[in-house]
């Protein structure tokens, strides 16, 4: 399942994302509401996909040795690319060499002032002394002791936003990665035959930023590029390799002899626009729909199925997703995989493996129940109702302490016995929530019982009056107190007598069972009623005798945790499954199970073989 799938899946309104991500991402995901991108520079491209109606988009920025974020701004179709305004106990200002801050409009270096600021870098203390400075004693309109040198090149403008032009030095921000330009223009330099070398960052056809080599050969009009990624390899992390490499005459120059890399030439590949969907062929066998694609990400070279995606053909992570969305929809391979290509290589396994993939059939199509409009309109009307009287006794709880004060204050005029009278009144409050909370579900919805019911219905009105009516309670005062179990019990929950439980949520407390011994962990969520398809649906959650549920851990409905099963902080137990006992690693899977699926709690799925976990043991469940 890849980015886009599961972001459907999810129903996501929020992304955040670097551009080079974006940028390969379908934006067809109805559900996205806001987008927001950081990690690198933005481009018009990504802009221009991602600000749509409907949409909006945001631009930030922040280094890691800010505590990242710093700056955030919202950007429409055709702005300028700015990088917004400082978040709140962030100061930004530019300055020159020399430390003096410039007027608005004017370029220098971007510096940042705050409580975020790191105090510098471990075990590196002359970049600590390069980047992190003492500020000056001048700058008192601005907060802060220490200021951080970002290297970017920046200019404020007038309303405040910040505008990036690029950075002072060598090293730029790629997919996420900070890279020294001058780390892999040594490499090449160090390559036999090569005279000189640089290294850019050019935009391809598609808008994406990729890095470039270029070499200055001796007595050599051509190369192997292959030959020189596989030396590169050999000393640099795979982000680092330049997807391509050309041989120019001779290198650019600025009046100062050093290289001008804004005069680098473009690749003659990076002119050709991608466009997968006038070239392939859906009714042409698997492999060649495959090498069409590739031909498109990766024009102007010559693709043999002996090739490595990697090594070979230059790609990386980004390309790879983006490989693997066209497969997905613009050649008719649904099953492809990004997990696939970085296990199969070189590409002929690759093309093995998807031609012998099963056809997957369509999805069904979800039955969504529409709810007719008259019964929204009446569910909308009783819940306005209702909102009148919860309003009325949430303002009961200022209401009669005063009362209280005011009738004893004019009767005694004596300042001491009011505050005690209304302290008095306002200590019963609890208590007369707790019986109407418990009153209140048992008159309106009785016990909760297991089903689909439909959205705004009879039932979901009542189910949502007994839950709001619940809050007015703050059971969270309860926690640690025999009178919790006692309050949950008294509204429908099964709970043994030794249970130690911390504050959790919870849909339906009549279809929840907790056992013997059982330890439930802080802010867990037992997530069994939940609407989805029109309907509101409420599940079984059972947990058995000497569970243990960990901190913000969420366990769905129709879901069985066994005798001493055990589910880890912030973790998740999907429906439908049950959670067997913690078994260590190394010990025989017991009989019952032999004829299960069993998966364990990492991503791949594995049959009766178990993984090492943290504390050299795995948990298991199966459904």
């Amino acid at each position: 399942m890849n980015w886009n799938d599961i972001l459907r899946k999810e129903q996501i309104t929020i992304l955040h994302a670097v551009p080079s991500l974006l940028a390969v991402m379908e934006d067809s995901i109805s559900s996205l509401r806001l987008v927001n991108a950081g990690g690198e520079a933005c481009t018009p491209q990504v802009l221009a996909k991602w600000s749509k109606p409907g949409m909006q988009f945001y631009n930030s920025y922040g280094p890691t040795e800010t505590t990242v974020t710093a700056t955030i701004g919202p950007l429409n179709a055709g702005d300028p690319i700015i990088i917004g305004q400082p978040l709140p106990n962030y100061n930004l200002a530019v300055v020159d060499k020399a430390l003096n801050i410039l007027p608005y409009g004017e370029e220098g270096e971007l510096i940042i002032t705050g409580p975020g600021v790191a105090s510098g870098y471990v075990k590196l203390p002359q970049l600590t002394q390069q980047k992190f400075v003492p500020k000056p004693s001048s700058w008192t309109a601005m907060p802060g002791n220490m200021i951080y040198r970002t290297g970017d090149a920046a200019v404020i403008n007038k309303d405040g936003s910040v505008d990036l032009h690029g950075r002072f030095d060598d090293q730029i921000k790629l997919r996420g990665y900070r890279i020294e330009l001058g780390e892999i223009e040594t490499r090449l330099n160090a390559i036999t035959g090569v005279a000189s070398a640089a290294v850019a960052v050019k935009q391809d056809g598609n808008g994406q930023d990729q890095l470039v080599g270029y070499v200055v050969m001796n007595g050599l009009n051509c190369i192997e590029e292959n030959l020189f990624r596989i030396e590169l390899a050999k000393t640099l992390p795979s982000y680092m390799v330049p997807g391509t490499i050309m041989v120019i005459d001779e290198m650019p120059r600025m009046p100062s002899g050093k290289i001008n890399r804004k005069a680098l030439p473009v690749p003659g590949s990076f002119t050709v626009i991608n466009n997968p969907q006038n070239m392939i062929d859906l009714n042409a066998p698997a492999a060649d729909r495959i090498l069409a694609v590739l031909r498109g990400i990766f024009p102007n070279k010559e693709i043999d199925p002996s090739m490595d995606f990697f090594d070979d053909l230059g790609g990386h992570s980004l390309l790879a997703a983006g490989f693997v969305s066209q497969l997905r929809r613009d050649a008719n391979l649904p099953g492809a995989s990004l997990k696939d290509i970085y296990l199969n290589r070189p590409l002929s396994k690759l093309i093995g493996v998807w031609e012998s993939q099963p056809a997957v059939k369509p999805k069904s199509k979800r039955d969504y129940k529409r709810v007719p409009l008259p019964t929204y309109l009446l569910c909308w009307l009783a819940q306005t109702i209702s909102l009148l009287l919860i309003y009325g006794l949430f303002a009961f709880q200022v209401f009669i302490p005063y009362l209280g004060y005011y009738y004893i204050d004019q009767e005694t005029g004596n300042v001491a016995y009011s505050i005690i009278t209304s302290l008095v009144l306002f200590s019963f409050i609890p208590p007369i929530f707790t019986v109407i909370s418990i009153g209140a579900k048992w008159l309106v919805i009785g016990k909760m019982k297991e089903g689909n019911y439909p959205l705004w219905g009879s039932y979901y009105f009542r189910w949502w009056f007994v839950k709001t009516i619940q809050r007015l309670l703050p059971a969270q005062f309860l926690n640690g107190t025999p009178l919790y179990p006692l309050y949950l019990q008294l509204l429908g929950m099964k709970i043994a007598p030794n249970a130690q439980i911390s504050d959790f949520s919870f849909g339906a407390e009549d279809l929840i069972t907790i056992g013997a011994d059982v330890s439930l962990s802080s802010q867990t969520n037992l997530n069994n009623a939940f609407v989805e398809d029109g309907l509101l649906k409420l599940r079984r959650i059972t947990l058995g005798d000497h569970a243990y549920i960990g901190s913000s851990a969420i366990i769905s409905g129709d879901s069985h945790v066994k005798a001493w099963g055990e589910l880890q902080d912030l973790s998740f137990l999907p429906p439908p499954a049950k959670l067997l006992r913690r078994v260590k690693f190394g010990e025989e899977v017991p009989q019952y199970l032999k004829k299960r699926k069993i998966l364990p709690t990492c991503r791949s799925r594995w049959r009766y073989q178990l993984l090492p976990g943290e504390n050299i043991s795995c948990y298991l469940f199966y459904v």
